[in-house]
């Protein structure tokens, strides 16, 4: 590796650790300040961060088939981009029902008690 590869690595790495280090910082003067308001609001912020931690893996997928589906249409194979879109959609949507079904004990629906 010689020197103008380090700085091709390190002109990508450090601003995608500056942004997630902002990132990071934003979140936790949110949690800092959510963190005053008390258990009601605590426990609200938990469970909405539980409920779109389920979406995540679809939002994961949307990026790896951007990736993979792009590679076979640049390819001209369009049949297979067709196959890869049918998998990673089908992945997708079986985490999703996965994660949300009673029996996984995820669900993200909170019960009020009495």
């Amino acid at each position: 590796m010689g020197q103008g590869d380090a700085e091709k690595i390190f002109s990508i790495g450090v601003p995608q650790a500056l942004e997630n280090s902002m990132f990071q910082i934003g979140k936790l003067l949110t949690q800092s300040m959510i963190a005053g308001f008390g258990t009601a609001s605590i426990s609200k912020c938990l469970c909405n961060d539980r409920g779109t931690a389920c979406f995540m893996p679809g939002s994961a997928m949307g990026l790896a088939m951007t990736t993979v589906v792009g590679q076979c249409v640049g390819a001209g194979d369009y049949k297979q981009a067709r196959s890869y879109t049918k998998k990673l959609i089908t992945g997708a949507y079986a985490f999703l029902l996965d994660s949300e079904s009673p029996a996984s004990g995820s669900s993200t629906t909170v019960r009020r008690s009495i």
